[in-house]
């Protein structure tokens, strides 16, 4: 998959071939992930909404901004719980692709303030989401597509700092919120994608689940 290469590409997690309780990622850099629960299965990770989650690491290169691009392979369970498919977060700084409650959505935080994307309603079968933020507006993708409108929002976001870790499948905390779902696999790029590079994206994955 040629998108593997593209040097804005921070953390790339193809969780449905990574086995073990820790593991490295399969981008350029090479995080050492750490993996609480979260069963493999054929098509990704199962996050059972209680403790699952999986830690990338706090390596500077995960300190996107002022872009980023996040997201990737989600099936929300019924109760999908709360917590981010994949970010870097912490209160009201930096970011994450949620999924939660009301849906999936990009989070930004800037001065005490989350600022989102629109939101989706999960669906019952895998969806690939893709937050963008390119310094002016946050849009969301969803198998391919951009849903609109778009957010406006100029002023950009906080980086979190630089001890705080990715995390997938739980709350920035850590703690507390935990995602039920199965995630195939995600994604962090250091700028805002195009829409046709995100429609390649999902075209060259989406056969692993249909």
């Amino acid at each position: 998959m040629d998108f593997i290469f593209d040097p804005s590409l921070v953390l790339y997690l193809p969780l449905y071939e990574q086995d073990g309780a820790s593991f490295m990622s399969k981008d350029a850099y090479g995080h050492l992930c750490t993996v609480t629960g979260a069963q493999l299965t054929p098509s990704g990770r199962y996050f059972d909404g209680v403790d699952d989650k999986v830690d990338a690491g706090a390596d500077p290169a995960l300190d996107v901004y002022p872009k980023v691009t996040a997201g990737g392979w989600v099936l929300p369970m019924p109760s999908p719980g709360i917590g981010d498919l994949v970010g870097k977060a912490q209160d009201y700084k930096g970011y994450g692709l949620q999924v939660g409650y009301t849906g999936i959505f990009l989070r930004l935080g800037y001065q005490g303030v989350w600022y989102s994307s629109p939101i989706i309603t999960a669906t019952s079968r895998f969806q690939f989401a893709i937050g963008v933020y390119d310094g002016s507006y946050i849009r969301l993708y969803v198998d391919g597509v951009e849903i609109t409108p778009a957010t406006a929002h100029t002023s950009g976001f906080t980086k979190a700092s630089s001890s705080t870790t990715v995390k997938i499948g739980c709350h920035y905390s850590g703690s507390g919120y935990f995602v039920n779902a199965r995630i195939g696999e995600v994604f962090i790029f250091s700028r805002a994608l195009s829409s046709p590079e995100i429609q390649g994206i999902y075209l060259s994955t989406k056969w692993r689940y249909r």
